[in-house]
């Protein structure tokens, strides 16, 4: 049963930015394409912090929701996200087309799996989990890298720009 009122919640095409539990928003890096991590003060409408979520599995429901599967395409070189071999590696928009290591799970934190889909509204606390099971964290300090290395869930935020 899709969200009663779809237009509130993170929808599929929606321009967004990803904001670590820190605060600190995620960019590309223009050098290799990595994920990184770029502070809570760059200008969040720059394409290199921009992305573009992709819908893959809610058929017929374009909202993001709770153990949706998506893929998300960088705003700055057009290449989808991807976790190298599945997860184990730092996140890297360089791809043509989204396949399994191009997409991504959607886990709404702090609630038990809904009965009926549950949209993600803008600033919701999500993870993100790789076909491989790991879930997408900032690396630890001092390196900026985005990775899917973690087996514990690490909160991200999603707002529309």
């Amino acid at each position: 049963m899709p969200p009663t009122n779809p237009d509130a919640f993170i929808l599929d095409g929606s321009p967004i930015n990803l904001v670590s539990a820190g605060g600190n928003i995620v960019s590309i890096n223009p050098a290799d394409g990595g994920l990184i991590i770029n502070g809570p003060s760059v200008n969040p409408g720059a394409d290199v912090n921009l992305f573009i979520v992709e819908v893959l599995d809610n058929i017929g429901v374009r909202a993001l929701t709770d153990r949706c599967r998506i893929a998300l395409r960088s705003q700055f070189n057009h290449k989808y996200v991807c976790a190298e071999k599945g997860g184990g590696h730092q996140l890297v928009a360089n791809r043509d087309a989204a396949a399994l290591w191009e997409t991504f799970e959607v886990h709404i934190l702090g609630i038990e799996p809904p009965a009926q889909p549950t949209g993600v509204m803008p600033g919701a606390s999500i993870a993100l989990r790789a076909c491989s099971g790991q879930f997408v964290a900032p690396e630890a300090a001092p390196s900026k890298a985005v990775s899917a290395r973690q087996w514990r869930a690490a909160g991200f935020a999603l707002f529309p720009r």
